[in-house]
């Protein structure tokens, strides 16, 4: 017998119980067609975090997150943005 959802919201994976909407969105794929993603854009990473991008702009000048420029251009390392999100759930 197949058990019916009443919403259509997906549940949260194992382990995903009591965690924030923030960490729960950390939890996006890092791998793209297959190939293990490096980094996110100045852009993705602030969308992660719910902040704006130029808030996290302002924020990598300052080194209060984690970012670099790799081709003239901002990218944030996954595992970095990944290990500073969980500091900060574990602060709060």
């Amino acid at each position: 017998m197949r058990e019916q959802r009443t919403s259509s919201a997906m549940p949260p994976m194992s382990g995903e119980h009591g965690l924030s909407p923030a960490e729960r969105s950390l939890r996006a794929p890092t791998s793209v067609g297959g190939e293990k993603r490096l980094f996110y854009t100045l852009k993705e990473a602030a969308a992660l975090l719910h902040i704006s991008p130029e808030t996290y702009y302002r924020g990598v000048r300052e080194g209060r997150f984690p970012g670099r420029k790799v081709g003239g251009q901002w990218r944030v390392p996954c595992g970095a943005l990944h290990r500073y999100a969980e500091g900060e759930a574990e602060a709060s």
